[in-house]
């Protein structure tokens, strides 16, 4: 085929590395994944095991059976009413998304869809109505095109993220799509917590703690969203809330995104971290209540509040008078190995065992110390820390 000079037909590269490896390559460069097929299958229209997909996320067309509105507008686009075709050609309800559209193509779309309104819906298992929003119905001709995390156990995507209205994908010719496990890696990545689940109107359930727009972009340079600081918080909750049990925090929050304003908070304030709690005023007298996260849920409440930075005393109540614990800030330069790092941890640690034998003068009490070097992942900083009777495993 490479051989044929035609216009009308073009040879499209084949490539001999290994599949895990151009998948990879695939998602590195953000794109949608790769197709496969059988070396020694013929080529033959439809669908077939012969042709797989091998996608970097999940990712598919969708019917548009209707779209909603908040109740008494006249005009706008709450939200597509999303669907998929079942084998037995009835179209059943598969969520909904937030279309996104620019206001020419929201003009286009409204105009389009004034003559596809019908009174019933066509999907079988049509949502129920909603107290503040109505659904209008549409015959089932227009596709667009979804990311979503995965399908639920119900048959609805969770967090879909809107990409396109296609108009080169007929309507019918739209079902569920099985995407094929990758055979050279072990099946898809699982993403996301056990904890988690979907919530009301497009939010998730961590734990008992429910997260409002958790498809928020919280750092626009990564695209890291609310939702993944939310997962990342949960965990290392079990690394973590060892070293933060009962001691009082001081938080940065980041509302708007880490280029937004941030805002520091060691109070309640006006509003309740969901999980957190707060010392008895007795244990500071003269303050606010402090602080404190001594469970999963509170990380994940400190999440949900868009906490980006969680710094603890190193005391910790009820005795706050008497640290425990002191931590040397180091700023390295980012040119030095990684093994240059240990050089001042190990310094700090013999410092402190020195000083602590010649105090008590007893050897054994220099062993009470733990000397750890942690990376803040804030602005390249490393923190070496020093704990009577702690250990990295504690």
């Amino acid at each position: 085929m490479q051989s044929v000079d035609s216009s009308l037909l073009r040879y499209s590269d084949d490539f001999a590395e290994d599949p895990a490896t151009l998948v990879a390559s695939a998602c590195k460069m953000q794109l949608e994944g790769i197709i496969g097929k059988r070396a020694d299958a013929p080529y033959r229209s439809g669908r077939s095991n012969d042709w797989i997909k091998l996608k970097c996320n999940l990712r598919q067309e969708f019917v548009v059976g209707g779209f909603s509105r908040v109740k008494g507008a006249k005009s706008g686009v709450r939200a597509l009413l999303l669907g998929v075709y079942e084998q037995d050609g009835t179209l059943r309800y598969a969520g909904h998304v937030a279309p996104h559209l620019t206001p020419a193509r929201s003009a286009a779309f409204s105009k389009r869809v004034q003559g596809l309104q019908q009174a019933q819906p066509a999907f079988y298992n049509a949502p129920e109505p909603e107290r503040d929003r109505e659904f209008y119905w549409l015959k089932p001709d227009i596709v667009a095109e979804v990311a979503f995390l995965e399908w639920t156990p119900n048959g609805e995507v969770r967090h879909p993220v809107f990409h396109a209205l296609r108009e080169d994908e007929p309507a019918r010719a739209v079902t569920e799509e099985k995407i094929m496990a990758n055979p050279w890696v072990g099946g898809p990545e699982q993403i996301g917590s056990t904890r988690e689940r979907p919530g009301p109107r497009g939010t998730v359930i961590v734990g008992d703690i429910k997260i409002s727009n958790p498809q928020r972009v919280m750092d626009q340079a990564s695209g890291r969203t609310k939702l993944d600081i939310v997962r990342y918080y949960d965990a290392i909750a079990e690394w973590a809330l060892p070293y933060l049990h009962a001691r009082p925090l001081a938080l940065v929050r980041a509302p708007d995104g880490i280029a937004g304003e941030l805002f520091f908070q060691k109070h309640s304030e006006r509003a309740r971290i969901p999980g957190v709690e707060e010392l008895p005023a007795s244990v500071y007298p003269g303050h606010k209540p402090l602080l404190v996260a001594n469970t999963a849920d509170a990380l994940v409440g400190l999440a949900r509040m868009s906490v980006v930075e969680i710094h603890s005393w190193n005391g910790a109540a009820p005795d706050l008078e008497h640290p425990d614990r002191v931590i040397f800030d180091l700023d390295p330069d980012p040119a030095l190995p990684w093994s240059a790092i240990w050089t001042p941890q190990r310094s700090s640690r013999w410092c402190w065992m020195n000083w602590d034998s010649a105090r008590s003068r007893e050897p054994a009490a220099a062993r009470a110390f733990t000397s750890l070097c942690r990376s803040t992942a804030d602005r390249g900083g490393m923190s070496s820390s020093c704990s009577p009777g702690r250990s990295p495993n504690t």
